[in-house]
């Protein structure tokens, strides 16, 4: 836990300063980093709140033991970096709202219609899934794998944001 790596995927906190300092303390993991979002604007101008993050941007992608990418964006990128090459995207920013909808429609054509590999995922902890707290890079990725399997075994698509594990 304390020698992990979390990625908090914009939207960190709609509370001020002095209260979002507070919660990060409550964090334990000293390697944490900021993909900003578009609710963070003002807040990482505090340099309280800087100081507790080992990276902020805008996106980052990573390379993943398995071989494969993963990019982390706030925003949702329905083609994103190496989309076809089994990649991955972690994103936040829909909640739970319409866009959140429009986005699991476009997943679900990319695989159901197109019969190609879409592995984005929702990270925010508002999910059923993610139950308001982070989830391991692992169970993200079987969480993904999950969806495609039933799809590949029965042509059903799972909607994500109704599991709760």
């Amino acid at each position: 836990m304390e020698n992990d790596e979390l990625w908090i995927i914009g939207d960190l906190s709609w509370a001020n300063a002095q209260q979002t300092l507070k919660l990060l303390k409550q964090i334990n993991c000293k390697n944490i980093s900021l993909v900003i979002g578009n609710h963070d604007t003002t807040i990482i101008k505090d340099p309280q709140i800087r100081s507790r993050f080992k990276e902020i941007c805008e996106y980052k992608e990573l390379r993943l033991e398995n071989g494969y990418s993963a990019i982390l964006c706030h925003y949702p990128i329905v083609c994103f970096k190496n989309h076809m090459q089994g990649g991955y995207h972690f994103y936040a920013h829909t909640h739970l709202g319409f866009e959140e909808e429009l986005t699991q429609n476009s997943i679900k054509d990319m695989i159901c219609k197109y019969g190609k590999t879409e592995r984005m995922l929702n990270v925010g902890v508002m999910q059923p899934y993610m139950n308001w707290r982070p989830i391991s890079l692992e169970q993200a990725v079987q969480l993904i794998e999950m969806r495609e399997k039933k799809w590949m075994q029965n042509a059903e698509w799972i909607d994500l944001s109704k599991y709760k594990p």
